[in-house]
């Protein structure tokens, strides 16, 4: 037993034949098929698998077994050779005696697989048609979560749907092979291709020149005279559809440059029984062969008893030794349309559906309550008329309720942004532990007053009614900076400067939001008091250049002292607020003449 790549079999025996008994292989071909087809006597091939059905109904990746015998009249004839081609692009398999054969299936469609058995004398073929399964469409099975939810509140029941559309499968006939590449074409690289048929009944041969209605090539090439291109049936008959020699001319447009073997545009040629033009090598005219059907060089009757069903081989050979190239793109085989037949089609039934772990009416709907937090899986089985399962899993996420913060600290006086995340919430209760009140909107902007860690808490509620709640920490800083050692103001009634302050700049001096409370002291050099703060007020309104800071008697200009004791917002161990040493520093009031 061995695999060798797809090609025909009787081709495959011919080119292992020295050219000299070239002429003895047709005369035996042309035996065995007259010995098989006349005559009381009959040779039929019959195929079958484990089942021992006309048509193995199976499952993908399942391994069969098939069995095949050459029957000539009642008695099965020992000793045949065999090839198996199972229609799925996997290797063929050949060999003497090789009637019994496993194979897996990989793809969810029909297959025919092709059996050719023969001997010194007789030769035959059947097709068994193999239906796999098909997938199922899972795309409207779900969890009823409304739009916009990635899940449900925990402890909530969902809706679980269940449903497996099955499609009909129909067959598509290979009339047209593509070269996934361009062909390169050159006298030491010649071309080879099959198209397989097998939706023929085994009855259907080659009997009249019109059961082909068309062969077709795309092609470009710098000189047909340089090209024979034959057509071979299944049982190695051939049809020269274009001999070498003829007229210099050239097939589509290709590039002349010899350096360059980038391809050119290939135009399509087809050989017909009802052709526009005559034979290739005798048509006259333009530089370049005009796209469309020819008469081929030889007869179509040549293909009298071949079976339609098999492997329809083209080859095309550049026999000259000459820089003339060029490139093939695909090539078509078409037969008559009214020997067309036996097309499969078919779908599948679904025979039973559950949902695991759920109890599943017959509808394939399901209620369930889903235990756990995060995503739970369940798992929608389907077993079709063939015997085959398909499943799929379903998440469906219970999803605890969450926010998120812009920041996670933050220092007295600025806003934290709190904003609800929870998809499947539709009513908010943020709870703060600094009791202030509580806000119900679905994002917030929050201070705090005093520096320390607290809670925030979110409540959130679906439209059922189901609440979950989260909480998360934050910490609030007390910050000012430190206050400068010298200041500098002129009370002279311009607008500008008017006033002394620790609070005008913000982003240099101290932040009041951080301060519980302040007292402070100015004096002049003589140790008198001329402004006092004994409030956080007070001395953000600041100094206005006048003694005890009441707009009479003007201070003189000079220097003066500050002393300011600061407790600020933030506690110590014991919560209770945290005093600063004092700050002492000069103030410079001055006056122009």
């Amino acid at each position: 037993m061995f695999f060798m790549k797809k090609t025909n079999a009787f081709f495959y025996i011919c080119r292992n034949f020295e050219k000299s008994n070239i002429m003895k292989y047709y005369i035996f071909i042309s035996f065995f098929v007259i010995f098989s087809f006349s005559g009381s006597a009959q040779f039929f091939v019959s195929v079958k698998s484990n089942f021992e059905v006309d048509t193995l109904k199976t499952c993908v990746d399942t391994n069969q077994t098939f069995y095949a015998y050459g029957i000539y009249g009642t008695d099965t004839v020992p000793d045949m050779n065999f090839i198996w081609d199972f229609d799925d692009n996997s290797d063929i398999v050949e060999g003497i005696g090789m009637d019994t054969v496993f194979h897996t299936f990989h793809d969810r469609k029909a297959h025919r697989i092709l059996v050719t058995v023969w001997n010194d004398t007789l030769w035959g073929y059947n097709i068994y048609p193999v239906k796999i399964g098909l997938e199922p469409d899972f795309s409207q099975t779900k969890a009823d979560i409304p739009d916009g939810q990635d899940g449900i509140c925990f402890g909530e029941e969902v809706k679980l749907i269940g449903v497996a559309d099955m499609e009909l499968w129909e067959e598509e006939r290979q009339n047209v092979k593509t070269e996934q590449l361009e062909q390169y074409i050159h006298h030491n690289y010649s071309y080879s291709s099959v198209i397989t048929r097998r939706s023929f009944y085994l009855t259907d041969y080659f009997t009249q020149a019109t059961d082909i209605d068309s062969i077709g090539l795309k092609i470009e090439h710098s000189n047909i005279s340089d090209l024979r291109v034959v057509l071979t049936c299944p049982t190695g008959k051939e049809v020269v559809l274009k001999d070498s020699g003829g007229v210099e001319k050239s097939f589509g447009e290709p590039v002349i440059e010899p350096t360059d073997l980038s391809p050119g545009a290939g135009y399509w040629y087809y050989w017909s029984n009802m052709p526009e033009y005559g034979t290739m090598n005798t048509f006259s005219g333009q530089d370049t062969l005009p796209s469309g059907s020819y008469q081929a060089d030889s007869l179509w009757t040549k293909f009298s008893g071949c079976p339609l069903n098999g492997n329809w081989t083209i080859s095309v050979e550049d026999v000259h030794s000459n820089e003339d190239n060029g490139y093939i793109f695909a090539w078509s085989l078409y037969f008559d349309e009214d020997l067309e037949r036996d097309t499969i089609k078919y779908s599948n039934k679904i025979n039973q559906i559950s949902w695991e772990p759920a109890s599943t009416n017959d509808q394939g709907i399901a209620y369930v309550t889903p235990p756990d937090r995060g995503a739970n899986i369940y798992t929608f089985n389907v077993t079709n008329d063939y015997g085959c399962k398909d499943y799929v899993d379903i998440d469906v996420l219970v999803e605890s309720a969450n926010f998120e913060m812009d920041k996670e600290s933050l220092r007295i006086g600025d806003s934290v942004q709190l904003k609800n995340m929870t998809t499947w919430a539709e009513a908010y209760k943020w709870e703060f532990s600094d009791d202030t009140d509580d806000k119900t909107e679905e994002e917030v902007y929050k201070k705090f007053d005093y520096a320390g860690e607290y809670k925030i808490n979110l409540t959130v509620k679906s439209q059922s009614g189901c609440r979950d709640t989260v909480s998360k920490k934050i910490t609030v800083y007390a910050e000012f900076n430190e206050i400068p050692d010298y200041n500098i103001f002129t009370p002279n009634g311009d607008g500008m400067n008017d006033v002394f302050s620790f609070f005008n700049n913000p982003d240099e001096e101290i932040n009041a939001a951080n301060i519980e409370q302040i007292h402070g002291r100015i004096y002049n050099r003589y140790g008198d008091v001329v402004c006092k703060w004994e409030t956080t007020e007070e001395a953000i309104q600041g100094w206005d250049g006048t003694i005890d800071n009441r707009g009479g008697r003007e201070a003189p200009t000079g220097f003066y002292y500050y002393v300011l004791i600061i407790t600020t917002k933030e506690k110590d161990e014991k919560n209770n607020f945290v005093k600063n040493e004092p700050f002492n520093g000069t103030i410079f009031l001055y006056r122009s003449e």
